[in-house]
């Protein structure tokens, strides 16, 4: 295909979508001298660009296979830089803060390392610094605690704050130099129970896994776990019930609590949404199963995110992977004069087997990365989607690939794609292929008008 072809297609020129599997470009794969025989530690969780470089993070949390180098990659050159080891066993989120600084949560802060930290920060000259400044101690029982910034799993901004979702919900008001525990999760003596198989067992830190849904003027922080004690699943019926939901209260400067049903932020679920695995999820084994918000995205006046589940790992310990499985596409909103939290179900061409992972935001553009598993062919056909309301999609490219591809970004007429891992039942790839865990590639594919004369 031309590039004037090429490009006419990514414009929305022609009416139908290109395919660009011949196209896909490898980068790199930065983690593989890292880990070259950890497959789940190469992952790509998440890209980001910043200052021109393309930043990717990997590692997680269930061997704890940390330090994780943090990696830059110069679009330009495709030349690739091992910029910081940090002291954690996983980056999953990238954010920018308003003040210009790059923001790496660490969701398990790895102790004893000597770069260990909450938060690592790299400003506008390559200079990276470590935050350890979530202090305090969160009960997780009648006698015993743990430390607030353990796992880090979400940074927002808001307020005049930036605000960390670890055990508790802590803030910062010097750019992350030290962050103040807001006293809004401290009940240690409500108990969350859940079925592994073997028998029940009491959890006390299962809201450990938390996500913030930012808007203008409202904002909230969501749990992964359901509320109920005694919680347990029997049939595909129930996956679902209330969950906790913290509101931010100006006033007191606090979070505070309520519950609302699951499906307020997870339309329609049921047993039928639990379908992504190559081969089947071992539902009859792991019956628990936690919904939770991936990739929280603000865009215009909605957040998008992914509605996903935990995957199967290690029976008891199911909360702590780094790798949930997608379910739905969500679009949160403020609902009537009271600006109630509500979400729609975002259809990506009215298949619920469209599975997505990631969003990105450009400007007045927010794309989204899906796929669709095909056991005959044994690929995982993607799609990329464009939107400029946060609710219609339309589709704009498509690839195949015999691993999903779990993470996307967008710069300068190019999408960027990171594999996650070669886990057959999980549903991350199909296991007679090469094992292709943490790779990112990219395909040319300009969406901006401006593009065009560059584009010859």
């Amino acid at each position: 295909m031309s590039a004037c072809l090429m490009l006419a297609f990514c414009l929305g020129a022609q009416a139908d979508v290109p395919d660009f599997t011949s196209s896909l470009e490898f980068v790199a794969n930065p983690a593989k001298e890292r880990w070259p025989s950890n497959e789940k530690a190469r992952g790509v969780l998440d890209l980001q660009f910043y200052r021109g470089l393309l930043f990717s993070g990997s590692g997680e949390v269930e061997t704890n296979p940390g330090p994780c180098p943090i990696y830059s990659i110069d679009p330009v050159k495709l030349s690739m830089k091992n910029e910081y080891s940090a002291g954690t066993e996983a980056i999953a989120l990238f954010r920018i803060g308003s003040w210009g600084d790059l923001i790496v949560p660490s969701q398990d802060l790895r102790e004893g390392d000597k770069n260990k930290g909450h938060v690592f920060l790299r400003n506008s000259s390559g200079t990276w610094t470590k935050r350890n400044g979530v202090a305090g101690e969160v009960p997780t029982s009648a006698s015993s605690t743990v430390a607030a910034g353990t796992h880090i799993w979400d940074i927002a901004e808001y307020g005049g704050r930036v605000w960390a979702a670890g055990y508790d919900l802590c803030w910062s008001t010097n750019k992350c130099k030290n962050f103040t525990m807001s006293g809004s999760v401290t009940n240690a003596n409500r108990v969350f129970y859940y079925f592994n198989g073997s028998g029940q067992r009491g959890k006390y830190e299962l809201r450990r896994q938390m996500h913030f849904l930012r808007f203008k003027d409202r904002f909230f922080a969501v749990p992964n776990a359901p509320v109920q004690p005694n919680y347990q699943v029997s049939d595909s019926n129930q996956y679902y019930n209330k969950l906790e939901l913290f509101t931010y209260n100006s006033s007191t400067k606090k979070f505070d609590e309520s519950r609302i049903p699951a499906n307020t932020l997870f339309p329609d679920i049921s047993g039928n949404d639990f379908k992504l695995a190559v081969s089947s999820v071992p539902m009859n084994t792991y019956t628990q199963i936690l919904v939770r918000i991936w990739h929280p995205t603000p865009f215009k006046d909605r957040v998008l995110y992914v509605g996903s589940y935990d995957t199967p790992n290690r029976g008891d310990t199911i909360m702590w992977t780094s790798y949930p499985l997608p379910i739905m596409g969500c679009s949160a909103y403020l609902k009537g004069t009271e600006k109630a939290l509500a979400a729609d179900r975002i259809s990506f061409g009215g298949d619920k087997e469209e599975y997505p992972w990631d969003f990105e935001v450009v400007g007045d553009t927010c794309y989204a990365l899906t796929s669709k598993p095909n056991a005959s062919t044994k690929v995982f056909r993607h799609s990329v989607w464009k939107s400029t309301d946060g609710v219609s999609f339309t589709r704009v490219l498509t690839f195949d690939f015999h691993q999903n591809m779990i993470s996307l970004d967008y710069r300068d007429g190019w999408f960027w794609f990171g594999a996650g891992v070669k886990r057959a039942t999980e549903g991350y790839a199909y296991d007679s292929q090469p094992d292709e865990s943490g790779a990112i590639y990219r395909v040319r594919c300009p969406m901006e008008p401006t593009s065009v004369v560059a584009a010859g």
